[in-house]
């Protein structure tokens, strides 16, 4: 009996230690791992900058056409295409390439509207109509801004890219994309 009880306070002693060695240990580091040091002490580790930022994620490609079907330009895309990817869009990037850009895939093709809620970059934002034909921009959307920008006309796509992207490449209503997912 004696050696049961002996058996179970050497279990408790041993799992409160590796308690106490655990918290004592993770004590002396911060979140990274690295050794806080001892106040008056200097550290000479650089911290390293933790970014939150989504990364540019290429899912395909898109071709800016004229209305005659030559190529403008064109562009590496991510895809937005379920409610979580549409909503989330390009917010808090703080960059990305001149050709690169988000492409908006609804179900239907009806009047659209964006913001540019936590939206770092100025973008342009273009609605594209169901024949991939290009009805209507917003040029240059005002970062944070909470305003609504609003289709002319009805799109099923929108595609958004860099603020300049419009008049760089001269686009025009009337113009086409073309795209292919990879």
């Amino acid at each position: 009996m004696n050696t049961i009880r002996n058996k179970a306070g050497l279990i408790v002693i041993g799992l409160l230690l590796v308690f106490v060695g655990t918290f004592v240990v993770s004590s002396l580091f911060d979140k990274s791992g690295t050794p806080e040091p001892e106040p008056g002490e200097s550290s000479n580790q650089v911290a390293e900058p933790v970014s939150n930022e989504p990364q540019f994620s290429k899912e395909g490609d898109l071709w800016f056409l004229t209305d005659k079907g030559d190529t403008i330009t064109h562009i590496e895309m991510e895809v937005a295409d379920n409610d979580y990817e549409t909503t989330q869009g390009l917010m808090f990037r703080k960059s990305m390439d001149m050709q690169q850009g988000m492409l908006f895939i609804f179900p239907d093709e009806d009047f659209r509207s964006f913001w540019m809620k936590n939206t770092y970059l100025p973008l342009d934002i273009i609605y594209v109509n169901a024949n991939n034909e290009i009805g209507s921009c917003q040029l240059s959307a005002v970062p944070y801004s909470e305003e609504s920008l609003p289709s002319k006309k009805p799109a099923r796509y929108v595609v958004e890219v860099n603020a300049g992207f419009w008049d760089k490449y001269q686009l025009k209503e009337g113009y086409k994309i073309v795209f292919v997912k990879s």
